[in-house]
């Protein structure tokens, strides 16, 4: 569960979430420790392959970001180490 991070505060300092607001408060260690999880989570989805979707989303990201099939291509770790086969 990923806690919320993100308040936002009108000009007089109450919380609204029935339109705009003017201000955006960030607590940056919170978001820090959602951004890992969230991470942490979609790595074990992918490992998982239980959702093909999301399976495919990030192959043809790394294929077309890392130019993977045209040559040498580094990404820095083995599929072992992806795959949490290590």
């Amino acid at each position: 569960m990923i806690d919320v991070f993100i308040r936002r505060v009108n000009s007089d300092g109450n919380i609204d979430i029935s339109g705009p607001s003017k201000s955006i408060v960030i607590n940056p260690e919170r978001m820090f420790i959602a951004t890992i999880q969230h991470f942490e989570k979609y790595v074990e989805f992918l490992r998982n392959q239980e959702d093909p979707e999301l399976v495919h989303n990030f192959v043809n990201f790394v294929t077309s970001q890392y130019d993977v099939g045209s040559g040498e291509s580094i990404i820095g770790m083995t599929y072992e180490d992806f795959s949490g086969e290590t």
